[in-house]
C-alpha cells in the first residue's frame, strides 16, 4: 500500500543522506559473513565456556578458539567487505543503470522530494509494523529494491509494462506479484517482485498508468493476432514498443 513518508521514515531509507547508498548496504555476501561470524563467536563463548567449567582451562580454550577464530575472520572479511561495497556504490549504479553520476544525484533528490510516493512490500494489514521500503515513484523515476543490495532503478519514460501477475515462476508453483519491464531490460527481460499484496500491485500500475501514456498493465495480450506474454516474449514486446 501506499504510506505517508515522515522525518522519522526518511531517517531509516537513507544512510549518509543518501537513499540509493542505504539500499545498497542491504543483504549480501558481506552482511552474511558478517552474520555467519557472529554466530560462531556466540558458540566460542558457549561452549568454551561450558567445556572450561566442566573440564579444564585447555578445553575451554580449545573449542572457543576451534569456533572463535573463524568467527573473527568472518566477521573481519564481512566488515571489510560491506566497507568497500559501501565505499563503490556509486560504481555499481553507474554499471547497473548507465547514468553518470550527476543523473544519480539527481535521483537521490527526487527520492527525498515532497512529491516521492512510497510503496510498502509488508503483506500485513493497514496501520501495523513500521513501513519498509519496497518501491518508489519519483518525479522521472521508478526505484525498486532488490534481492542482496540490488536495486531496479529506471526512468519513467523508459518503462514499458508494469502489471499483476500470478504466474510467476516459482518453487512446487507459481508465485504473485509485480512484473516490471523497461527499454533497458532486452538482455535478461523484466523483473518481478513477489513481496507485494495484490492491493499495492494495483496501486503502482494505476501510478504508472497515469504517467506513462501507452504502459503495458497486462502480462499477457493479444495484438494483430499474435500472444505476447511479457514473462516470456519480452524481446517482441520491447521490439513492437520500439515500432510503435
Amino acid at each position: 500500500m501506499q504510506v505517508t513518508v515522515t522525518n522519522e521514515m526518511k531517517g531509516r531509507m537513507t544512510k549518509d543522506g543518501s537513499v540509493l547508498k542505504k539500499i545498497r548496504s542491504a543483504g549480501g555476501g558481506a552482511n552474511g559473513c558478517i552474520a555467519g561470524g557472529v554466530t560462531l563467536l556466540i558458540f566460542a563463548v558457549l561452549l568454551g565456556g561450558l567445556f572450561f567449567a566442566l573440564f579444564t582451562p585447555a578445553a575451554g580454550a580449545l573449542f572457543g578458539g576451534l569456533f572463535g577464530i573463524p568467527g573473527l575472520l568472518l566477521v573481519g572479511g564481512g566488515m571489510a567487505m560491506q566497507a568497500r561495497k559501501l565505499k563503490n556504490y556509486e560504481n555499481y549504479y553507474e554499471r547497473e543503470t548507465g547514468y553518470d553520476r550527476a543523473e544519480l544525484k539527481g535521483i537521490e533528490r527526487e527520492l527525498l522530494a515532497p512529491d516521492m510516493l512510497l510503496f510498502d512490500n509488508q503483506k500485513q494489514k493497514k496501520g501495523e509494523g513500521k513501513p519498509v521500503f519496497g518501491l518508489c515513484l519519483t518525479k522521472h523515476y521508478l526505484v525498486m529494491p532488490m534481492m542482496l543490495g540490488n536495486c531496479y532503478v529506471r526512468r519513467l519514460d523508459e518503462m514499458v509494462g508494469a502489471a499483476y501477475s500470478e504466474s510467476i515462476p516459482g518453487i512446487n508453483g507459481y508465485k504473485y506479484g509485480l512484473v516490471l519491464l523497461s527499454v533497458r531490460d532486452e538482455k535478461e527481460g523484466g523483473v518481478y517482485n513477489a513481496y507485494f499484496t495484490k492491493e499495492t500491485c494495483l496501486e503502482i500500475i494505476q501510478a504508472l498508468k497515469g504517467r506513462i501514456p501507452g504502459l503495458i498493465t497486462d502480462q499477457a495480450f493479444q495484438y494483430e493476432g499474435k500472444i505476447y506474454n511479457m514473462l516470456v516474449n519480452w524481446k517482441d514486446i520491447l521490439a513492437l514498443w520500439q515500432r510503435s
